[in-house]
């Protein structure tokens, strides 16, 4: 099924690889549950899983679960083992994946830590030509209780993978921002020069959510199951909502960035 409103293209079929992101160390998450923090159950079904099987339903034929190549746990989930640790800087968390990366067509990185809602997984799927997207939350949530923003999945297509890895490769090591950001702010400082890809932030507050801690799973479980919450009733409503409001502010977020970027630096 393909789908195009102006320059914006939905393609669901094999032109879309989906990379999903768990080949990190695990070391915040201390083997809570006694499971990877990817697998940790979501309504019965582990974490993965559910976003894989509600990727199918959205017609996505091409999905990865990469992990590290001892992580003989998940291997048996049928992943692909890959080298976490391809060039020894912060980046490696995006380079680690770039033998699989589409070829001829669009590439997804999302982290497999993250409970991806409907409407982040359908934003997910969007394909804009020539432009690097951000699927993220710019602050703290509304939703879960996390106080900060995330980012949760990055996508682009085949004609930007050397600009994309050439500027992976500009990065260094013990940097205080996540390398998610660190992306970020590189691509904003060259959006606005010629020849340069596109750069767009799409926010997104609602239950979608990265499991970096026990905590946080154990604080996303409690609002999730809190069915009796109206909040939580109605989230579906609000999701939809906020993912309307998310895509203004993420276009006036990019927008002013590049001006501050391109102004101070």
């Amino acid at each position: 099924m393909v789908r195009k409103l102006g320059c914006v293209l939905y393609s669901l079929s094999s032109k879309i690889s989906v990379l999903l992101l768990a080949a990190g160390d695990g070391a915040r998450w201390r083997n809570f549950m006694k499971v990877p923090k990817f697998m940790v159950p979501i309504d019965g079904v582990p974490l993965v899983e559910n976003t894989i099987a509600r990727l199918r339903k959205l017609g996505v034929q091409s999905i990865e679960l990469l992990v590290r190549r001892d992580d003989l746990t998940a291997v048996m989930q049928n992943a692909v083992a890959i080298d976490p640790n391809p060039t020894n800087s912060d980046a490696d968390k995006f380079l680690s994946s770039r033998d699989l990366w589409n070829a001829d067509g669009q590439t997804v990185l999302a982290f497999a830590d993250v409970y991806y809602s409907d409407c982040a997984l359908n934003e997910m799927l969007v394909c804009v030509p020539n432009t690097i997207r951000f699927l993220g939350r710019n602050r703290e949530s509304s939703f879960t209780g996390c106080d900060h923003g995330e980012i949760f999945a990055v996508s682009f297509t085949s004609e930007n993978h050397n600009e994309l890895d050439q500027v992976l490769r500009t990065f260094g090591t013990g940097q205080s921002r996540p390398s998610g950001w660190q992306l970020y702010r590189k691509f904003l400082a060259t959006a606005a020069l010629p020849g340069k890809p596109n750069v767009s932030f799409v926010h997104i507050d609602d239950f979608t959510e990265d499991f970096d801690l026990p905590r946080d799973y154990k604080n996303w479980l409690a609002r999730w199951q809190d069915k009796a919450n109206a909040f939580v009733a109605k989230r579906r409503v609000k999701e939809h909502r906020n993912l309307i409001f998310g895509a203004i502010l993420g276009t006036v977020m990019t927008l002013i960035g590049v001006i501050i970027v391109n102004v101070l630096y």
